[in-house]
């Protein structure tokens, strides 16, 4: 089987898929530490195009104007790996009553992405004034889309 390869005639990749196949017939730890790393899923790379996605809806995100311009501010993350899931909990502030409008703005946009899927409100509540802004809690939901998710990368 190996005799009979000309190596340097392979690419990359074709070097790779070989290297795969190998090892889905010999089974050592290497083989269990490339399986493993093999379904990593990057999570820098799902906050960082969450960032983006909410950047077309909020062009202020991430600059510090939450509170005098309002905009689009998450709290909290919660990844769960097994069901390649993303939770978001966050908030809206918006000197008019636009909260809901961009909340379904953003969650139009994320499901846009190629990462995600099925991107959803699970809760939200609005409360406060013209003066003072409306504030709107939320918690989003997201599911990783299984073709493009990227694994084989480490962090």
């Amino acid at each position: 089987m190996f005799l009979s390869i000309d190596f340097t005639a392979l690419s990359n990749q074709e070097i790779y898929d070989f290297i795969k196949n190998v090892n889905s017939v010999i089974i050592n730890d290497l083989t269990i530490i490339q399986k493993i790393k093999e379904q990593r899923i990057k999570w820098s790379d799902m906050i960082d195009e969450i960032a983006l996605r909410t950047m077309t809806i909020d062009r202020h995100y991430n600059q510090n104007f939450y509170d005098d311009l309002g905009g689009i501010r998450y709290t909290s993350y919660n990844f769960n790996s097994g069901s390649k899931t993303i939770s978001i909990s966050g908030e809206t502030k918006k000197f008019d009553t636009m909260n809901f409008t961009m909340i379904v703005d953003l969650i139009d946009e994320l499901n846009k992405s190629k990462f995600f899927k099925d991107a959803a409100v699970r809760s939200l509540s609005k409360a406060g004034s013209v003066k003072d802004g409306y504030t709107s809690s939320l918690q989003l939901s997201l599911t990783l889309e299984d073709e493009e998710a990227p694994n084989n990368l480490t962090e």
